[in-house]
């Protein structure tokens, strides 16, 4: 078992520490239960991280593309790279790229700046949860002493 094996996690619906596959959690108890270096576990985490954000990244500019579609199959706009632009913008909630959706298709966008906001706050806590799930193997690196410490109130003079 993990170092944190103590915890309830396992009455958690969704399995052991939010971990959806059964493989997953088999390769965590995998990664905690073997003596790796502190470089490598940084470069597990950041390579871990890098690929959840990157992946999520594509998923975010797929839908831009769709928003983008949308606008210019309606005709709001006039060219597809007009549609990507404001799509992109307006997904970001940046609103400065000049373009603008004639009176009667504004709601659009004011819909996919919401939708954006929201993915993106779903995707950060996405990644929490990764990092959350993984964060035992890189913690398990500092919990070599278990006595406490000596305050310097206890030092013999």
């Amino acid at each position: 078992m993990g170092p944190v094996a103590h915890r309830a996690d396992y009455d958690n619906p969704l399995g052991r520490r939010g971990v959806h596959s059964p493989r997953a959690a088999h390769n965590l108890d995998w990664l905690e239960n073997q003596s790796i270096a502190l470089r490598h576990v940084f470069v597990i985490l950041i390579s871990l991280i890098g690929t959840v954000g990157l992946l999520l990244g594509v998923l975010h500019g797929v839908e831009a593309v769709f928003w983008a579609a949308a606008y210019w199959w309606v005709g709001a706009l006039a060219s597809p790279e007009q549609a990507i632009l404001y799509s992109v913008d307006s997904i970001s909630t940046r609103g400065a790229s000049g373009l603008a959706l004639p009176q009667h298709w504004r709601i659009l966008g004011a819909l996919e700046a919401v939708d954006g906001m929201l993915l993106f706050g779903i995707s950060t806590a996405f990644i929490f949860a990764v990092m959350q799930g993984y964060w035992p193997l890189f913690t398990s690196h500092f919990q070599h002493s278990t006595e406490p410490s000596k305050s310097i109130s206890s030092v013999p003079r």
